[in-house]
């Protein structure tokens, strides 16, 4: 496993994609919160709102699969 902490992630060059890569065949992104529900938020171009995709609490007990 491995463990990246930095508070920032940036592309330095123009109309560059910032990839993340995960390993084997059912590899996953995990975002993950100290102390509430995992949250990714897509913002608009000036950063000044967005839409949140927000994982079901703990209470909800099921796995819950999106597929776009």
């Amino acid at each position: 496993m491995t463990k990246l902490k930095v508070d920032e992630i940036e592309a330095i060059s123009t109309n560059q994609n910032v990839q993340v890569k995960t390993g084997g065949e059912n590899g996953a992104l995990e975002i993950q919160s100290a102390t509430n529900d995992g949250t990714l938020q897509l913002n608009c171009s000036a950063q000044s709102h967005g839409v949140k995709l927000k994982a079901p609490s703990n209470a909800a007990t099921i796995l819950k699969i999106i597929c776009m």
